[in-house]
């Protein structure tokens, strides 16, 4: 998950998250939901994209971050829970 910073797009965002991440490049992203993130503590907002045309590049997470890459095709759901499951943080 990422912030913004001193006025960056959220789309811009959504794609540096992505690389940094995951280490994967999204030929198209389409936002499918903002959403308030707490209606009484903060005023973040947060924003889900479906990242689509994908090509596999370098990660590159941030020194505090601890990334396992999982990967896992949505067409067989029962597949990427079990892979999920057996995750262990």
């Amino acid at each position: 998950m990422g912030n913004t910073h001193g006025g960056t797009e959220v789309r811009d965002t959504a794609t540096r998250e992505l690389t940094e991440e995951t280490g994967l490049i999204a030929a198209t992203f389409e936002q499918i939901l903002r959403t308030d993130m707490s209606n009484s503590v903060t005023d973040e907002i947060g924003y889900v994209f479906v990242a689509r045309r994908l090509t596999q590049s370098e990660m590159n997470p941030e020194d505090t971050e601890d990334l396992a890459y999982v990967n896992c095709h949505l067409s067989t759901p029962s597949r990427w829970r079990t892979t999920v499951r057996s995750l262990t943080c």
